[in-house]
């Protein structure tokens, strides 16, 4: 517990001083979110459609923090906005201490590199500021995915429940979080249930579709063509593979491998849970890094690679 609040407070300190070492919010799309959440507080809705949770979470923490006696200023908002995305990532602890939890064995040092990782390495860096939608729903993904396998692992209709709470969660911030969990979720599906997980699967695609249909019509529409732009501009056919995107593809690469390898050699050892947790995890990142995708999608899907190296390393 003392190693697990010390890596908490350390990436809390790391994001407060990013967060906190200019006036504004850092970042491309930094006065996003201040303006989306000054819209709630004045219009009482979004300024422009999107997933709403993370615009009402600062929204309501903008008004509770009123009835102080503080009054609602363009300054409050701002810093309240960096507070929320200060503590979002640091986090991730906890679902990946749920997740440790499954695999007792796991040294202290290993576990603490592994928390380290998720919360301090490059990727979790990126999303600083400006991609705090993305952050709040990789959080929301992370806890829904301990919890499902909790629930292959366990059993327990509480962690199943609690597996579909954070699934809705995640789809109410940030839809590409949640089109990786439905991703992630029905390969661990498949693997344990085989053809009986086609069900499951077929109402994950569903329930996925029917938020996004309510919430933002334009990207669910967008969604339906989505692969006329996945190759559009190919990462390695335009030269467009910088030394971030060459380091991502050759991690991703290097620890699919290794998870791959692992299951041929320990496979025997390995529980049928394990053995889809695993292959799942490298399947997802030889997708994620694969060098022919269009340079948007490449970028977008390398922020989910991080998670999945740490569930292998777990």
């Amino acid at each position: 517990k003392t190693w697990s609040i010390l890596a908490f407070a350390l990436s809390l300190t790391v994001r407060l001083y990013l967060n906190f070492s200019q006036n504004l919010i850092p970042g491309t799309n930094g006065g996003y979110y201040p303006l989306q959440v000054r819209s709630i507080l004045m219009k009482g809705h979004l300024g422009f459609s999107d997933m709403p949770l993370l615009f009402y979470l600062n929204a309501y923490l903008v008004k509770a923090v009123s009835l102080l006696g503080v009054s609602v200023s363009d300054q409050l908002i701002i810093q309240t906005v960096k507070w929320t995305d200060s503590l979002i990532m640091p986090m991730l602890v906890i679902p990946f201490l749920i997740l440790m939890n499954l695999k007792k064995s796991a040294p202290t040092l290993s576990s603490v590199a592994v928390l380290l990782f998720v919360t301090l390495s490059l990727q979790p860096l990126i999303l600083t500021s400006d991609l705090q939608k993305n952050a709040l729903a990789i959080l929301f993904s992370v806890f829904g995915l301990a919890y499902l396998l909790a629930f292959l692992e366990r059993g327990m209709r509480r962690n199943l429940l609690l597996a579909g709470l954070f699934f809705m969660l995640t789809g109410l911030t940030h839809f590409g979080t949640l089109a990786f969990c439905v991703l992630y979720g029905s390969l661990l599906l498949f693997f344990r249930y085989k053809s009986k997980a086609i069900i499951p699967f077929m109402l994950l695609i569903a329930a996925a579709l029917g938020i996004v249909w309510n919430l933002d019509r334009t990207r669910f529409f967008r969604l339906l063509t989505f692969w006329e732009e996945l190759f559009e501009h190919s990462a390695l056919l335009h030269g467009m593979l910088g030394p971030p995107e060459l380091l991502q593809i050759l991690l991703a690469i290097t620890m699919g491998g290794w998870a791959v390898r692992s299951l041929a050699i320990f496979g025997d050892r390995l529980s049928e849970n394990e053995k889809g947790w695993l292959l799942s995890s490298a399947i997802c990142l030889f997708l994620f890094s694969f060098p022919l995708l269009d340079i948007e999608y490449l970028r977008r899907l390398g922020l989910f690679a991080f998670l999945l190296e740490a569930f292998i390393l777990v």
